[in-house]
């Protein structure tokens, strides 16, 4: 899910709010909790798995809405917002309806960034420590940021 230029001056503003003292250079987005990608496996895996179950039991192919799958995801995977400022890095929880952020999740050490390592396989930059993944299109945006503000 890309965020386009327009969105991202949106988050900013009001990210920019949020944290307040310290001034907000950039905005992206990210997902806190176990890897996405295998999260989406798993998740597609069950409803198979539940697919089959019910029609085993009940002798009809009940297949549960995507909303359903979505929402659980959605649970399990949080979408967050990542502010690099002058000072540091600060995660916001964002709205599941509107996406935009809307409190302060956690704050990371200035260079957080740096520290984050490509996780194999999945295409995702990964902070531990914060249990924080970002795209690559995500992580070089607040990367230059971040490289700009040192």
């Amino acid at each position: 899910m890309a965020l386009s230029n327009r969105n991202r001056e949106k988050g900013l503003k009001i990210s920019g709010a949020i944290v307040g003292d310290g001034a907000a250079l950039a905005y992206g987005i990210g997902q806190v909790g176990p890897d996405p990608r295998k999260t989406r496996q798993q998740i597609v895996i069950g409803a198979v798995v539940f697919t089959v179950f019910l029609v085993a039991v009940v002798k009809a192919a009940v297949v549960p809405g995507f909303l359903i799958w979505f929402l659980i995801f959605s649970f399990i995977v949080r979408p967050v917002g990542v502010v690099v400022t002058n000072r540091n890095v600060v995660i916001l929880e964002r709205s599941l309806v509107t996406g935009r952020p809307k409190r302060i999740r956690s704050t990371l050490p200035p260079g957080a960034l740096s520290e984050m390592s490509r996780a194999e396989k999945s295409g995702y930059f990964q902070f531990p420590a914060a249990e924080l993944w970002l795209r690559p299109k995500e992580y070089e945006i607040l990367a230059a940021a971040q490289g700009a503000a040192v």
